[in-house]
């Protein structure tokens, strides 16, 4: 009898020491989702050709002045994103076959960047969050580029690379 008594113990604990692992195995592949990994490669920005900029002249604590982008599109920009203002071309140069050539006789904001966080998008129209602290002349080649937001740990298992120039919209080309 006491044998009997015995195998039900041992049993019962062995029963209770497998329930054990195998909770302990389901939190452990529960935890490898929570800490899983994106890949990334290639071209992972967005880039926006900007068609217009309404920045009014107001101190900077004026919470009550606006400053908008208008881009072509907005497909793939959300409320909140951090985006990339910039400036790509623009500056006047001395094209002279002189000694004077290939210098830069203004500058006209060409080179002009800063990162800002999109408050609002009505139509193709971004609100910015804070106010625009550089300016920028449209017609310079100005460009709006998406930064992407990762809430996981990323794995970057290619080369991270930038789009090649197109002058017909003014952004950077798919690669």
């Amino acid at each position: 009898m006491e044998i009997f008594i015995f195998l039900k113990k041992i049993r019962i604990k062995i029963s209770k020491y497998i329930q054990n692992q195998f909770l302990i195995c389901l939190l452990l592949l529960l935890n490898l989702n929570i800490y899983s990994q994106t890949n990334i490669s290639g071209i992972i920005n967005s880039y926006y050709p900007v068609t217009a900029i309404n920045q009014p002249v107001c101190d900077h604590c004026d919470f009550t002045c606006i400053h908008t982008i208008t881009v072509a599109n907005t497909t793939g920009l959300a409320v909140g994103d951090k985006a990339l203002i910039i400036q790509m071309k623009g500056a006047d140069i001395n094209t002279t076959n002189t000694s004077a050539g290939g210098v830069v006789t203004a500058i006209n904001n060409a080179g002009n960047y800063e990162f800002f966080v999109i408050e609002s998008i009505t139509g193709n129209v971004l609100t910015t969050k804070y106010h625009l602290m550089k300016r920028y002349t449209v017609t310079g080649s100005v460009q709006v580029v998406r930064i992407p937001k990762h809430s996981e740990t990323v794995n970057i298992n290619g080369t991270l690379k930038a789009k090649e120039w197109n002058s017909t919209d003014k952004t950077k080309l798919n690669a």
